[in-house]
């Protein structure tokens, strides 16, 4: 009994697949309609506006932006550099 309803689930979504397959190739059928109104919209036209130029910056503006005085970029002490590297030679046969 439990093959049977293996074998039943197995096959269903193949068998059903091909039914939805068979039914999507008749074409589309739209009905035809008209859209008929009398209703008016009042939308008014303009220039397109171009961008202004910005205003420069004066040099207390600019210095404010990119200051002279570094920050630390973490607020970890930064590790020290090894004073000697160690290297290895591999040899090939």
């Amino acid at each position: 009994m439990k093959h049977l309803l293996l074998i039943f689930l197995l096959l269903f979504p193949i068998l059903y697949s091909k039914g939805l397959a068979q039914e999507s190739t008749r074409p589309l059928e739209l009905p035809a309609f008209i859209i008929e109104g009398i209703e008016q919209h009042n939308i008014r036209s303009s220039i397109k506006q171009l961008p202004r130029k910005t205003a420069a910056l004066n040099t207390e503006e600019l210095d404010s932006l990119n200051t002279f005085e570094k920050q630390q970029p973490t607020l970890l002490p930064v590790d020290k550099l090894p004073a000697h590297s160690i290297s290895k030679s591999y040899r090939t046969k």
